[in-house]
């Protein structure tokens, strides 16, 4: 059962960094479509990681 709990945990962890890196270049002003190409993520999670302020 903890094995499961790790995974689950890296996953979000993973999730948390992609967006803190995503506002770190979005303030250095890397445009949002190429916040896309960098992170290989699409137009959505660009502006919802943009607009989170958690973490």
């Amino acid at each position: 059962m903890s094995v499961l709990w790790m995974k689950s945990t890296d996953a979000s962890n993973a999730g948390v960094e992609l967006y803190a890196a995503i506002r770190r270049v979005a303030r250095a002003g890397l445009s949002g479509r190429a916040l896309e190409r960098k992170y290989g993520v699409g137009r959505r999670t660009v502006i919802m990681a943009a607009a989170s302020a958690w973490p």
